[in-house]
Formats: C-alpha cells, structure tokens, sequence
C-alpha cells in the first residue's frame, strides 16, 4: 500500500512540475487576456444597488483562468479589487491593479494584470462621450496603454447600456459611435494601431447589427475592428440554468484591430467556470459567482511587435 501511494504522488509531482514548466515557457510566448463581467453589484426591485462582497469566488475565478491581463467590470470599488489582490493566488501569481475610483455610477471599470517586469498597463483614461453624456447614469469606457513583452496595445474596457429596447440600442450607437472616434483619433495621434476592445457589450451578434457597425466603421473588409468573439456558441451572460447547463446570449464581445493585431492566435472561447471551479455547477455559480462567463484569448508576444 505504501508503495502505491508513494508511486501516486509521483505521479502528481510531476505532473505539477511539468504544468510549472510548460506554464512558464508558454508566459514567454503567449499571453492570456481575458474579459469578464464578476457581477460585483445587484439591484433590488426598486433599482438601488446592491454591492456583492465575494472576495473567496474572485480569487478562486480568476485563479482559475490565469490572465496575464483581465477587464473586469461590475467592479465595486477600489478597494474591494485591492482585498482580491492582497495576498498572492494559488498558483503563485501576484496582480497590480489600474481603476479609477472616481467612477459615478455603482458598477465601474478595472485592469488586473501580473505583477511581472515583462507587462505593465499605463495612462488610463475615460473616452470621452462614451457614457453617451450622462455621468450619474451609464458607465464611461476606459483606455490603456498596455505593454506584454513584445506586444503593445490600447486596450479599451467598456460596459455599455443594457437592454434590448429601441431606446437602449440608440445610447449603445451613441457609445460606440464616441469610442470608435476615439480609437480613429489614438491611431491618427499615437500610431498605435494594436487595438484590443474587451468587456460586456451588451450587443448581440445577429440582432444588434446597427451597434456593432457604429463600433466598427468602414467599408467591407476594411471595417476598424474584427470582432474576434462573435462566432463563440453562446451563452456568455447567463440567463438561467436548465438542466445544470446554463441558457442565455452572448452579450460579452472581444474585439482587435482588423488590419493590425496579427499576434492574435486565433484562440478565444467562454470559460466555463461553472464547471471548473469546485464544488459549483451552473446554478450555484449563477446565484454566488456571476451572471456572466468570461471570455478569454490568447496572444504570441514573443515576436517583434508590427507597428
């Protein structure tokens, strides 16, 4: 018995030292970004938010996915993504965050990324307009100027207005039409022409058309964006659980610069949480975890960067 059970946990050590290993040589050639919805506020039936504290399921969530760099939204404060943060994950990682506090509206915007001398993320900015000009209401998008190894980028964070209603669809017009003139303007000013848009679109492809065109301007096959996610088998955002699995659209988008971001390899998919976190399953990770899965891609950034 004893050389059984020495035998099974050698068996796991090594399998451990050969994920520590690949784990470390893929860090040299790709990065995982990621994009997620953590559903940090609630509102009862009268429509007053309900911050969420759920510091163990966001550790746990994001260990599990491992980004190098991850937009989160829902966030509720600062300091709430600073106690995530705190202490370093189960596989070691540790993150630094980039947020604006100052954010009006109860559900705000934030970048974790590795604490890593190979990735930095700076000169965060709000777009202008992209709150379509009601501060107190809807969530403006945020900007930054970030670096992984070899491959740089504007990387842009948005959660846009929800709801299927005409009126809804004319502000998401609204805040795309705002962010994609910004994104023209960074690229005209800055020539970086690396442009990732990730977060909760609230757009569904197929049925929001007018939205994801504003978003992405120009003429055929020389549109400003690839919307990269938009052929993924929804759901993203949970509507309920039937039969243990979950139901509902795909309303998360990840979107990259059509003729630029070549370090794209091609990769993305939802993450399943429900179903590789412990213990959880659809039901019990809607109902304590989230109503959206995240969306997660991968990028080579052992290469010269093309711009």
């Amino acid at each position: 018995m004893r050389r059984l059970i020495n035998f099974a946990a050698a068996i796991v050590l090594a399998g451990l030292l050969n994920s520590s290993a690949t784990s470390f040589a893929q860090s040299l050639t790709f990065a995982r970004i990621a994009g997620w919805n953590q559903e940090g506020v609630k509102f009862d039936n009268q429509g007053t938010p309900q911050p969420v504290s759920k510091p163990a399921q966001l550790r746990a969530a994001i260990g599990a996915l491992n980004p190098d760099v991850i937009v989160l939204s829902e966030v509720n404060s600062k300091a709430s993504m600073e106690e995530i943060i705190s202490t370093p994950f189960s596989n070691g990682a540790t993150y630094k965050l980039s947020m604006d506090d100052d954010q009006p509206t109860p559900q705000k915007i934030a970048v974790l990324f590795k604490d890593h001398p190979d990735i930095s993320v700076t000169n965060r900015r709000a777009i202008p307009g992209s709150d379509d000009n009601q501060p107190d209401r809807l969530r403006k998008a945020w900007a930054f100027d970030v670096k992984i190894r070899n491959f740089d980028f504007l990387l842009i964070g948005v959660h846009l207005k929800s709801a299927r209603g005409t009126a809804e669809r004319e502000t998401r017009n609204r805040q795309t039409k705002a962010i994609a003139q910004f994104i023209r303007n960074e690229i005209a000013t800055t020539n970086e022409r690396d442009v990732l848009v990730i977060g909760d679109y609230n757009m569904i492809p197929g049925q929001d058309s007018q939205n994801f065109s504003n978003l992405s301007p120009g003429p055929a096959n020389k549109e400003l964006l690839r919307f990269i996610s938009s052929g993924l088998t929804p759901p993203s955002h949970i509507d309920k659980c039937v039969n243990g699995k979950p139901t509902g659209n795909l309303l998360d988008g990840f979107s990259i610069s059509r003729l630029q971001t070549n370090e794209w390899t091609g990769f993305i998919r939802i993450a399943q949480l429900q179903n590789t976190l412990p213990n959880m399953g659809c039901t019990r990770y809607k109902q304590t975890v989230s109503d959206h899965l995240p969306l997660v891609a991968r990028f080579r950034v052992s290469l010269p960067d093309d711009d």
